[in-house]
């Protein structure tokens, strides 16, 4: 579809806007995170690298060349966008 990418840009805002609408509710903030090299960087050291994310074993292995902590891909990606020192609710 040519014009996909405008409704995916829509979607995404919109999305944001309905959470950042009941995390006010209950007096929580919300700030968006450019998701860029997420699956590259480390969550623990924050090493970037595109080979800590080998792709030839799988979608799901993270391996951090740097201090070799081993999580799985898609928790470390989210662990990754919180800022440093903060706890997840």
């Amino acid at each position: 579809m040519p014009r996909a990418k405008k409704f995916y840009t829509w979607a995404f805002r919109r999305l944001f806007e309905y959470v950042e609408y009941k995390a006010a509710v209950v007096g929580i903030s919300v700030e968006q995170v450019s998701p860029a090299y997420t699956s590259q960087r480390c969550s623990k050291c924050g090493f970037t690298h595109e080979n800590n994310r080998p792709t030839s074993d799988g979608q799901a292995v993270f391996e951090c060349l740097k201090c070799g902590y081993s999580p799985h891909a898609d928790y470390n990606a989210v662990a990754g966008l919180r800022p440093a020192g903060s706890k997840v609710a």
